[in-house]
């Protein structure tokens, strides 16, 4: 096969023939001594000259040449070339057997020119090779299916013909400089005067607060100049109320902490006329009577189903002060004494911290993560991926099937990134830790006060109907039509408007997340917060644990002398802190007993405007099937994370996603009877955790089931989660019915580690008792999910902050809060039956 004409002799100081338009870049060729032509970049020389190092030979040397097969070549083309657009003019330059393949590549459109142009640069360099080609080639498919048109630019180009796209913002004010002046622009085209004024800017309002009528915004406040430092005891323990703490930020005045004013995603909408309510947007009734902060009816109950719950923020909690030590700024050795060290701030260590505060003890709180508020939240997951997950959400197990298992690594912990969905723990299940685990204090009614004072902090209300979503309303239908049961979820928010991004950090604080909660409730108590600081070893004198070491993002240590210690890192993080710990553990089950609650989720599309976008992204469950272990829960997101996870590829994975307003996606999650573990090796975690056959035959029938709800909702595709089998037509499930389900098949998913440090009353079996205390210790107890014994079958978070304040009020000494108002509904899942588990 012919590879285009041989080479072109150029002598020693000549230049290769220019095409009209086009300018050949010289280079400072070392063995002719003067400028030659850009062919001397080629490791294949036609000029005579020699360029860079002298040939290696030898042992490990190459020879400047061409690779095999690929001797003839023409001089490449200049930057006009590349700039021109022009695919045909670029493969004229490129060997044709290359030529060809890049310039069908970049027939797709402008967005492969960047690509293109590195692709020519990586040419004139390096020794090309297959390798390289290949992996341009697939990036450059890789741009096209994220949606741009397959017209090869021509329509955008027309659409945009005679505009400045460049922003300023970006620019730094040069795109106005450049085009009045008619300057050449750096891709080598001149831009042109606009054939007639800009259109005039969008009106404007001010920057209003996070949720529609909260008071007293941040924007236009100005913060006072810096208090001097306040005076420190000798136990190094901050002095005064408001010693070592910013200025008080509410969730609606965040920006009050050194940043810039928070600015809310919001749609941009012109001025209304006075009395004329946003579409969309219930009118608000009036406010109920209020207690302790928590709207109560005159019959004592606390209101859970009332829109103007959900949607008012105006109650939300507003801290005195930021009691925050920045482990960034700790460089040296330093020392503190208090009576309790939390290890952890998320939904198990803020709620024992604040409780503990509030009994009257010295507090201290150590995270590993950073505090983020609404100002370092940009709506974008590929950011927030990396800034608010542990290792950028790319954890997962090892095992027969994947599971991807993100979890939070920030002040909050998991709550900052979880959706907010509120259950108990279901009443079976909780019988079930009795007989089997002999935990008898944690029975429904014990545990009752408790739920209702997490339940009254974390303002758990149900979503009205109209900030559901399409997505969820669609799913309802399908539901209704089959009869099943189901209903809107229960969330912990204040002042929520929609804004569909929960997994990424809440833009209007709505998400009461503890870190907007509990922390500055504790911080209100007197406890201080130490972020950036990472525990990795606590003291022990006696039996007893006497202080906790810990080393801070500044390179310095910080020493915590307490007389008690609560560890709050998480089922995965706990268990590998207290193995590392010279302490005498009684059991041997330290990091076994993994339960993850998998998911999985199943898409589809249909002729109508859905946009997951748009609503809450979990608003609805599905509760038809809880006794077989299945939840159906949604799994709406942006159409960024829906790309993640489509599985097709190229122009398929393009077109479906052009289709984006018109799917829906809903999710699907087992209670696992299926279990793992957590062991450091050297300095690698390993996660394992196998799908045993029957979360194997759960996840096939709960797929099919899903699928069947899709049909009679009015769907013209399904796109189940199984490998081989990518899309359903014309109600087809016999596809999914007749297959031989492999767990390694599965696209799976888990947000809900627990059990790894299990509580258990006999002292074989579990590594805290019934009161969360350590077995052979005297002093250290755990409080965050790894105790949950089994599966809960629902979302865990409100368990988990119901066992942490059981546990505080135990450390306190003080009665149950019976006082606490009843709610007046919650969500009750129809399980009447726990699952098998190995007790």
């Amino acid at each position: 096969m012919g590879h285009g004409p041989g080479p072109v002799s150029i002598p020693a100081g000549a230049r290769p023939p220019r095409r009209e338009g086009q300018r050949a870049p010289l280079v400072r060729c070392r063995g002719a001594r003067q400028e030659e032509p850009a062919c001397c970049k080629r490791r294949r020389h036609t000029c005579g000259g020699r360029r860079g190092r002298r040939p290696r030979s030898g042992r490990g040397g190459r020879r400047h040449t061409a690779p095999p097969r690929l001797r003839a070549h023409r001089p490449r083309p200049g930057r006009g070339a590349l700039a021109s657009g022009d695919p045909a003019a670029l493969g004229r330059g490129i060997p044709c057997a290359v030529g060809r393949g890049v310039g069908a590549v970049l027939a797709a459109g402008p967005p492969a020119l960047g690509l293109a142009r590195l692709l020519a640069r990586r040419f004139r360099r390096r020794r090309w090779d297959w390798w390289t080609l290949g992996a341009a080639i697939s990036l450059s498919r890789a741009a096209l299916r994220i949606g741009f048109p397959p017209d090869g630019g021509a329509a955008r180009a027309e659409r945009t013909r005679g505009l400045d796209l460049r922003l300023p913002d970006r620019h730094g004010g040069r795109a106005g400089r450049r085009a009045a002046t008619g300057a050449r622009h750096r891709r080598g085209v001149v831009l042109r005067r606009l054939a007639r004024a800009p259109p005039a800017a969008e009106p404007r309002g001010h920057a209003r607060a996070p949720v529609g009528r909260r008071a007293g915004t941040a924007g236009g406040r100005l913060r006072a100049p810096p208090a001097a430092p306040r005076p420190r005891a000798a136990d190094g323990v901050p002095q005064g109320r408001g010693a070592c703490a910013a200025r008080a930020a509410a969730p609606d005045r965040e920006a009050d902490g050194g940043r810039r004013p928070a600015l809310v995603l919001r749609r941009r909408c012109g001025p209304r006329p006075a009395g004329v309510r946003p579409g969309g947007q219930p009118r608000a009734r009036p406010p109920a009577a209020r207690r302790g902060g928590t709207a109560v009816s005159v019959d004592g109950q606390r209101p859970t189903r009332d829109v103007g719950l959900y949607t008012d923020g105006s109650n939300a909690i507003r801290p005195e002060v930021e009691r925050v030590e920045r482990g960034s700024e700790i460089t040296g050795e330093r020392t503190v004494r208090v009576d309790a060290c939390v290890i952890g701030t998320g939904a198990g260590g803020a709620p024992v911290a604040k409780e503990l505060a509030e009994g009257g003890m010295s507090v201290a709180m150590l995270e590993e993560g950073e505090r983020f508020t609404t100002d370092d939240f940009n709506a974008r997951p590929r950011d927030m991926m990396a800034r608010l997950y542990r290792d950028a959400g790319q954890i997962a197990t090892v095992g027969n099937v994947p599971v991807v298992l993100p979890l939070g690594r920030s002040v909050a912990g998991s709550t900052l990134i979880n959706s907010g969905t509120c259950f108990r723990t279901p009443p079976p299940v909780l019988e079930m830790w009795g007989e089997r685990f002999g935990l008898d204090g944690m029975s429904a009614a014990e545990l009752d006060p408790y739920f209702r004072r997490v339940e009254r902090i974390q303002n758990v209300v149900q979503v009205p109907a109209e900030y559901a979503g399409r997505n969820a309303l669609v799913v309802k239908r399908g539901a209704d039509a089959l009869g099943w049961s189901g209903d809107f979820i229960y969330r912990n928010v204040r002042g929520c408007v929609g804004s569909g991004i929960c997994t990424f950090g809440c833009p209007t604080s709505a998400k009461q997340h503890v870190g907007i909660t509990y922390v500055p409730l504790a911080w209100n108590a007197g406890a201080t917060t130490f972020t950036g600081c990472r525990a990795r070893r606590v003291v022990t004198t006696g039996g007893r644990v006497r202080s906790v070491e810990a080393l801070t993002a500044g390179g310095g240590r910080l020493r915590v002398d307490c007389d008690l210690v609560v560890v709050a890192c998480g089922a995965i993080g706990t268990p590998l802190f207290l193995r590392a710990q010279d302490l005498r553990l009684d059991s041997n089950e330290l990091g076994r007993n993994l339960s993850i609650h998998p998911a999985t989720g199943v898409r589809a599309e249909f002729d109508e405007d859905i946009n997951m976008a748009e609503g809450v992204p979990q608003s609805y469950f599905i509760d038809e099937f809880a006794d077989e272990g299945i939840m159906f829960e949604g799994a709406a997101g942006p159409p960024d994370y829906a790309a993640m996870s489509f599985p097709f590829s190229g122009e398929r994975h393009r077109d479906v996603m052009l289709r984006y307003r018109n799917q829906s996606q809903f999710g699907i999650m087992v209670s696992d009877t299926s279990r793992g573990s957590v062991a450091r090796h050297a300095s690698f975690v390993q996660i394992r955790y196998d799908l045993n056959s029957e979360d194997t035959a759960t996840f096939k029938r709960a797929i099919e089931r899903l699928c069947e709800l899709y049909w009679a909702a009015g769907a013209r595709a399904v796109y189940p989660p199984i490998e081989g089998i990518a899309e359903l037509r014309d109600g087809d499930v016999s596809r999914i019915r007749d297959h031989d389900l492999d767990p390694r098949e599965l696209t799976l998913l888990a947000f809900h580690p627990l059990g790894t440090a299990r509580a258990d009353a006999r002292p074989g079996h579990g590594v805290v008792d019934g009161d969360l205390k350590v077995r052979g210790t005297e002093n250290v107890y755990v409080a965050d999910g790894s105790v949950v014994p089994s599966s809960l079958g629902v979302n865990p978070q409100i368990t988990i902050m119901t066992l942490a304040t059981r546990l505080a009020f135990h450390l306190l000494g003080a009665p149950a809060p019976d006082h606490e108002p009843e709610p007046e509904a919650i969500a009750r899942p129809r399980i009447t039956r726990p699952h098998a588990l190995t007790a």
